[in-house]
């Protein structure tokens, strides 16, 4: 019997708005202009299957974790039993020869209170806290990638550059989701061209770093672990790979149903996505990155969404 027709929903994504660089991290990052496209989102729920890493750039996978909750804030837990988690399940789905986790964010707080936590606040001081990135991005270019390599991998980079490698993030619920999910773009219609590199900086003046002071009345909405003298920490944790990054934003589509986007409702805690980033190979049809963003939608309800997404390092060595 065949399946039936996917669910849609309908949304306004953000595509470039013809900014080369901005600083990552900052209250600033928020507020750039970007170019608002009514965009039609299709529910993969039934179809799950269809989707993988190397078609359309992700894949969406069941796929149970041992950390729970608050765990996820415990750095040590996330290190140890979570990223061998990530490893061995990137790992199993895409055949590698070796997996390297190598960051992590974890993001648990409400977009919209935040933006008004920041409201005086200068666009070069430190974001007050991570929230959903409510762009069309991908997380590196081809430029970004190497350098991420290099970075992590330091003297054995020239050598496994030989072979085939890529970034893969595992993007997971810390609870149900029920607002600002994730949505993919199929690789396979967005052609290269539409692709543009963007600059991400990152502040080494003491001076962005200067903690927001914090109405109460501003922090009704947030999340208990908001508070006064914790904000600065949560932004240092969540962005502390402190090097400039290359990433790519997304042109508006030349036609509203140009690019083919998709999500999951309502995913859980015991669900994941992994979203390709990078991928050296040469290989015709191959998916070579995944661009992606969160949305909002009449559907959103109740607090904000919470989630963890790690970034790994995939290596298939001997393969092109």
């Amino acid at each position: 019997m065949p399946h039936a027709s996917p669910r849609a929903v309908e949304t306004v994504l953000n595509f470039h708005g013809g900014q080369k660089s901005f600083y990552v991290g900052t209250v600033g990052e928020k507020r750039r202009a970007h170019v608002p496209i009514p965009t039609t989102i299709l529910d993969i729920r039934g179809h799950e299957s269809d989707f993988s890493l190397d078609k359309q750039g992700f894949q969406f996978v069941n796929h149970g974790t041992e950390v729970k909750g608050e765990q996820f804030e415990d750095e040590e837990i996330v290190k140890g039993i979570y990223y061998q988690e990530c490893e061995e399940l990137v790992m199993e789905k895409t055949g590698a020869s070796r997996v390297v986790p190598i960051s992590y964010i974890v993001r648990r707080q409400n977009w919209d209170a935040v933006e008004k936590m920041e409201k005086g606040m200068g666009d070069l001081e430190r974001t007050v806290a991570p929230v959903n990135a409510r762009y069309v991005h991908v997380d590196q270019s081809q430029a970004g990638a190497r350098n991420r390599m290099n970075d992590f991998m330091k003297g054995e980079a020239a050598q496994l550059s030989q072979s085939r490698w890529a970034i893969i993030n595992v993007w997971r619920p810390i609870q149900v989701i029920k607002r600002d999910a994730l949505t993919m773009c199929d690789a396979r219609s967005l052609p290269e061209s539409q692709v543009k590199e963007t600059l991400m900086l990152f502040r080494s003046d003491p001076k962005a770093d200067m903690e927001a002071s914090i109405d109460d009345d501003n922090s009704e909405d947030l999340p208990t672990q908001y508070d006064k003298n914790a904000t600065k920490s949560l932004a240092d944790r969540a962005y502390s790979v402190n090097m400039d990054n290359a990433a790519y934003e997304v042109l508006p589509p030349s036609t509203k149903d140009k690019y083919k986007w998709y999500y999951a409702s309502e995913m859980n805690p015991d669900e994941a996505l992994m979203l390709k980033i990078y991928d050296s190979t040469t290989k015709e049809g191959v998916a070579k990155l995944c661009a992606h963003s969160s949305f909002q939608c009449e559907e959103d309800q109740g607090p904000a969404r919470q989630s963890l997404e790690v970034r790994c390092l995939v290596f298939w060595e001997g393969e092109e």
